[in-house]
């Protein structure tokens, strides 16, 4: 590594887009939101459970993350490591997340400010550094923007990036090794969940430290496990054949269902399993299928214009909902108004991330990449227009 420091190297074209994969995030975005909205008045136990097993939009992020670094990174990572790709590889991912946290952030903590006692202040910085995931408190974690908790986790795992590029990158040139550390990775992750769940402690509450809930949910080094899930779901994505459509067809519907099926399953609910592993397992399928084969009809219906878009915005949906439905105040509306103003409602708040996502997220992404990375700024050059030669005077 270090006969590379000096300079950079020519790097690869990046792997191609993956559309299918952007709709999917706005998917999962929208769980999340479903799962704060609630289910209706009167709903019977499937729907009930249906809409509060939402949370595991979370796990599929997770998944989602590892896939798209490792798909569009992990080659160029693992043959040629030096500083100046890891600069760029940490600012853009700064750069992709940080600047709209930090502004949601500040505006839901100086509404709270002036009431905030000294204890309350000093966990504000950590919500500001995003660690607060790693706080044993549910309350430390999940306070001032409770959905900030998971970015606190991103944050873990995209440091984690090289150094499993690095390692996976002996185990992942040959296919049956790659489903080796799959297997191993998913073995390790169910043996986490029974665990906690023989041992009682999967029936603890949220609030307690030792709870599955922390561990298993919210915990960083836990979603390691969400997270090279994905890393070796994309290996096995370039290492091998793609399959037939309709193999690739039927692999996503399967995924599909079992994902549903957990969700709508009330003895599944809030179990030790559905904190983590048993999403994680069906998203990595599922999202191996779409990439394996773009043109299936599952992978079309999600890179649909609208659904782009909407995946565009996804982060901004996710970090910003969870304060606009408390200023709604949806919870307050009469049952007979109740559908109607959740569909107003969840329509607004999309509507809103669209918004924040092209005049805020966009523009500071750029501004912060242009700033910090050298790199970016000789790409913005490269795409500036060249002035047309002024015509010659005979």
């Amino acid at each position: 590594m270090s006969s590379t420091l000096a300079e950079a190297p020519s790097q690869p074209e990046r792997a191609p887009r993956v559309d299918a994969l952007t709709g999917l995030r706005f998917l999962a975005a929208l769980a999340v939101v479903l799962s704060h909205v609630g289910p209706p008045p009167g709903a019977g136990p499937i729907l009930t459970t249906f809409v509060g097993s939402c949370y595991g939009g979370v796990t599929i992020f997770f998944v989602l993350s590892g896939f798209v670094l490792a798909h569009n990174y992990f080659d160029r990572y693992a043959k040629r490591p030096n500083l100046r790709l890891l600069r760029s590889f940490f600012v853009a991912r700064l750069a992709r997340v940080y600047p709209l946290y930090l502004v949601w952030l500040s505006w839901v903590a100086l509404g709270v400010l002036p009431k905030l006692k000294l204890h309350e202040r000093e966990v504000l910085w950590t919500h500001v550094l995003a660690l607060q995931a790693w706080s044993p408190s549910l309350k430390d974690a999940f306070g001032f923007n409770s959905p900030g908790w998971s970015i606190s986790v991103e944050f873990f795992l995209y440091a984690c990036f090289p150094p499993l590029v690095l390692l996976l990158a002996p185990i992942t040139r040959r296919i049956r090794w790659t489903w080796l550390a799959l297997a191993v990775v998913a073995l390790a992750m169910i043996g986490a969940a029974a665990y906690f769940h023989f041992s009682g402690r999967a029936l603890l509450p949220y609030e307690n430290p030792d709870s599955a809930h922390r561990w298993l949910y919210r915990h960083p080094a836990t979603r390691l496990g969400d997270f090279m899930l994905g890393i070796l779901a994309a290996r096995l994505v370039r290492l091998r054949e793609p399959p037939a459509e309709l193999s690739a067809s039927a692999l996503a519907a399967a995924s599909l269902l079992v994902l549903l099926g957990l969700m709508s399953w009330p003895s599944h609910f809030k179990t030790a399993p559905s904190w983590d592993v048993s999403f994680a397992l069906p998203a990595a399928c599922l999202i191996f299928a779409l990439a394996s084969a773009p043109h299936a009809a599952l992978a079309r219906l999600l890179s649909s214009k609208p659904l782009l878009l909407l995946g565009e915005a996804s982060y901004a949906l996710y970090i910003c909902h969870y304060t606009l439905l408390k200023l709604l105040g949806l919870k307050r509306t009469p049952t007979a108004y109740w559908l109607p103003t959740c569909a107003l409602s969840i329509g607004l708040v999309i509507a809103l991330s669209v918004g924040l996502h092209v005049t805020l997220e966009k523009p500071c992404r750029s501004f912060l990449r242009w700033l910090l990375d050298p790199a970016a700024r000789v790409k913005a050059r490269q795409r500036e227009p060249q002035l047309a030669p002024a015509p010659e005077v005979s």
